[in-house]
């Protein structure tokens, strides 16, 4: 909505300038072509107005003003035609967005706001959180979203956690950790291996201390015999996701985009629910 009040004042305001300038180009023109006919008329000493002098400095004057004036309504018919162009291109855009459901990006999983916006989709969620990558450290990270998770589990009768994981076995997962282990030794950085079983156990860990008993049985975590090419949470009809990049970018590093899953015609609201549809 806002997007969209954006957009109409620019558009409401353009209609009142492109008002302005058309009608000081019309007046100015008219008053350019009236003196100079009466500089025509008056040019005889016999007829002038005043005097041949007076007249002279009074028609120059008034020319040079509208013409002056002419000019620069002719600059800013220009510059309105390109300031329409800009607005219609703009809104062309917003219009892409919506239809594509992107609601946010975020720069990283180390992003506050993306934390902050995480934390009030689960907290406002009635159903479910499932959750595909290879080491999902947006979870195992930050403790605080774990908990939310496991309130509405404890709170919500119908609500389910699933996390699929890609398996530690998969030729895939082990071929990537080797490429990223490689990049990081070439470039002396330090980079530990274990993160491959260690997230999913401390995911697990956290969830079961904050999961009542009766209620363990909606959270489901599975390893998957293949490598995700990008790490997604579906949040309801909300979905976060970040596509894994080279080996010498970490998955904290990789920007995060959230998408509306409710979008008709977005394409990638389409992908993405076939992603969680091939996994689950």
């Amino acid at each position: 909505m806002k997007r969209q009040d954006i957009t109409k004042s620019q558009i409401d305001s353009l209609r009142q300038y492109r008002v302005w300038v058309y009608w000081s180009a019309a007046v100015s023109f008219l008053i350019l072509v009236l003196f100079a006919i009466l500089k025509t008329l008056y040019a005889s000493p016999v007829v002038s107005l005043v005097s041949e002098s007076f007249d002279n400095i009074l028609f120059e004057v008034m020319i040079a003003c509208a013409g002056a004036a002419f000019s620069t309504a002719l600059i800013g018919i220009i510059y309105e035609k390109f300031q329409t162009k800009i607005v219609h291109d703009d809104s062309l855009v917003r219009e892409r967005f919506i239809e594509e459901g992107i609601l946010r990006v975020f720069k990283s999983s180390t992003d506050s706001q993306l934390l902050e916006f995480m934390h009030a989709e689960i907290k406002a969620s009635r159903s479910e959180v499932i959750a595909i990558g290879l080491g999902l450290g947006v979870l195992s990270h930050n403790y605080q979203l774990l908990e939310a998770i496991a309130d509405k589990i404890n709170s919500v009768d119908n609500f389910r956690l699933k996390i699929f994981l890609g398996s530690s076995e998969n030729n895939g997962v082990i071929n990537r950790i080797k490429e990223e282990k490689l990049t990081h030794d070439k470039n002396k950085l330090n980079y530990d291996e274990s993160w491959i079983k260690r997230y999913p156990s401390e995911i697990t860990g956290v969830l079961n201390g904050f999961i009542s008993d009766k209620c363990k049985y909606k959270f489901v975590m599975k390893e998957i015999d293949s490598c995700p090419m990008l790490s997604v949470v579906k949040i309801d009809d909300i979905f976060l996701f970040f596509p894994y990049g080279t080996p010498n970018i970490k998955g904290s590093h990789s920007p995060w985009i959230v998408i509306d899953g409710s979008a008709e015609h977005s394409a990638m609201a389409k992908f993405l629910k076939n992603i969680v549809k091939f996994y689950d």
